[in-house]
């Protein structure tokens, strides 16, 4: 909290402060911003949560597309195997 003495030239409010970093959240944020700076804040906190959460899911496809292409490769790897013992005893 910031406190001021009478006549003492305010501090402006840091980013953390303004936008909750620290593990305050908006409410922290809240009595420091005006109605449509929250609102503005909170838009753009919630955009780069879908954003995070978009991002996370594609690694999540890229990780299970990896982890099935190498099941592919295990298999080819098998048929390549039995291939080569047909072809050597011809």
């Amino acid at each position: 909290a910031m406190t001021r003495q009478i006549g003492a030239p305010a501090a402006a409010p840091t980013a953390s402060q303004l936008f909750g970093a620290g593990g305050g959240g908006a409410q922290e944020a809240a009595p420091l911003l005006g109605g449509a700076q929250q609102s503005q804040a909170l838009v753009a906190r919630d955009q780069t949560s879908q954003y995070l959460q978009s991002r996370h899911e594609a690694v999540q496809q890229v990780e299970s597309t990896i982890h099935e292409l190498g099941g592919i490769f295990q298999q080819l790897a098998t048929v390549v195997a039995e291939q080569g013992e047909v072809v050597a005893e011809q």
